[in-house]
């Protein structure tokens, strides 16, 4: 994109969503329109979005940005041959502007009055991007939830949009985009098929809600059980629960609690919660806990203490391939074969990869792959200080793992309980061993360990403990 300064502002509106448009001459004397950014949404990725989308009639992405004084940002197309949508649309057309943004891999999810134009009298979809960066107000229950958007989320907002405007008038249009805004997931995947968009995914059971307590929902396909989670946070929304789902993404390996902002601390199944659900308490919960895995021992950890403590009110589901026989609660088999599916960082993943589901999440926008595709791109990216102000330290500290665990060592010693790390450090590990006695004061202890070895800065730094500055020299 290139950068557009805003010569004259002819008109400012909001969308119903709460965006500000804005039309404008810039310093080319191009008339424009914007969609003005908040502050703090992480524009930085558009970058990776819009390369991913091939050109053409159907989909138009914005080509200019422009910095405002209060630090916002607004994105902005040239409206030459453009002009907004009038009354009389019919519904397959705009669903098949949508398709073409769809099949590379993408979703929109902020569709609004300002989300399509005319250009030759045929209708195109403007790919802003933001609803990729945060979660849009108008996004369908599964979205607001946490969980994995895709055509069928695009397919509501784009329902809605239409009928709150008026654009389509014939009693069957109107019907259709009726029961595509449906909140039950399963049947606006059903009623899609009647614009042509056929999902490719079913269900051989109809999903069961959940009860008090432990629910655990496994085997399938990825693509199944992604649509049994969606679908029970549409339950909830019906019924007025509050829902969440955590997913465990990829690249956030070793977190106690994944798919959470950097900087939560969770040291308990209350802190989870608390997490989880900010500012609603006392009311009825659906913690749904998607694509567990046991490799990620911290929320393992945590999720088994909160399986024997789980408080009145919460349905708690555990969602995976499997689910450890140790988790006791009522289970629930998909059927057919068995796959696997992760969330990556998009700017992670080679843009020859073949994506699915495109969503927002803290750390930006992230894709939806096989396990399989994963395997050649699966990287943690979370620093140690990150992992440590969560409390993952702390929870690999406190596990009952074998004496010698150098893993364990580092741990206690991270968290400055340098008598328990001296125990659990293994002999063979002298740099371990002698960063611990340091950090006790016995740095004669260090010095006698590390003579003879090659750990030569270290030795100094013992000899400086000592106060013998000339060995240290040395």
């Amino acid at each position: 994109m290139e950068s557009v300064e805003i010569q004259n502002i002819s008109l400012r509106t909001h969308s119903s969503s709460g965006r500000t448009h804005i039309e404008f001459t810039d310093h080319l004397g191009d008339r424009r329109l914007g969609r003005i950014l908040p502050a703090g949404i992480p524009v930085k990725y558009l970058g990776s979005l819009y390369s991913r989308i091939g050109t053409s009639a159907a989909v138009i992405i914005p080509d200019g940005i422009s910095e405002l004084p209060d630090g916002s940002r607004c994105l902005s197309i040239r409206t030459e041959n453009l002009s907004p949508l009038e009354r009389g649309q019919k519904l397959t057309e705009l669903v098949n502007a949508l398709r073409f943004l769809h099949e590379s891999g993408m979703n929109h999810l902020s569709i609004d009055e300002y989300s399509f134009r005319l250009r030759e009298e045929k209708i195109s979809l403007i790919f802003w991007g933001d609803g990729l960066l945060t979660v849009h107000p108008d996004a369908p229950c599964e979205v607001k939830s946490g969980g994995i958007p895709g055509a069928a989320s695009d397919l509501y907002m784009l329902a809605a949009t239409a009928l709150r405007l008026n654009w389509l008038v014939e009693p069957g249009e109107i019907d259709k985009a009726n029961e595509l805004c449906s909140d039950n997931v399963l049947r606006r995947w059903k009623s899609a098929g009647n614009c042509g968009y056929k999902s490719g995914v079913r269900l051989n059971l109809q999903p069961v809600i959940p009860k008090l307590g432990l629910n655990i929902v496994q085997g399938g396909s990825w693509e199944a059980r992604d649509l049994y989670v969606n679908h029970l946070s549409s339950i909830a929304s019906k019924k007025g629960w509050a829902c969440r789902i955590i997913r465990f993404a990829s690249g956030e390996r070793g977190r106690p609690l994944p798919d959470m902002p950097a900087g939560t601390f969770t040291h308990s199944p209350g802190e989870l919660l608390k997490n989880a659900f900010p500012g609603q308490g006392g009311i009825e919960k659906l913690l749904i806990m998607h694509d567990f895995f046991e490799y990620q021992e911290d929320s393992t950890a945590l999720l088994r203490e909160l399986a024997r403590i789980i408080p009145s009110g919460l349905r708690l589901v555990l969602c995976g391939t499997s689910v450890p026989q140790d988790f006791q609660g009522r289970r629930t088999s998909l059927n057919g074969p068995v796959s696997a599916a992760v969330d990556l960082p998009l700017e992670d993943v080679p843009d020859s990869t073949e994506i699915r589901s495109v969503g927002c999440s803290w750390y930006g926008p992230r894709c939806r792959v096989s396990i399989e595709t994963a395997n050649g791109i699966n990287k943690p990216f979370l620093s140690e200080e990150i992992l440590f102000k969560e409390g993952a330290w702390r929870y690999t500290a406190d596990r009952p793992l074998q004496k010698n665990n150098d893993r364990k060592a580092e741990s206690l010693f991270n968290l400055n309980r340098y008598t328990e790390a001296l125990q659990f450090a293994s002999r063979k590990n002298k740099p371990l061993q002698s960063r611990i006695l340091m950090a006790l004061g016995k740095f004669d202890k260090t010095a006698e360990l590390l003579t003879g070895t090659a750990e030569i800065v270290l030795l100094a730094e013992a000899y400086m403990g000592q106060g013998d500055i000339h060995k240290a020299l040395d």
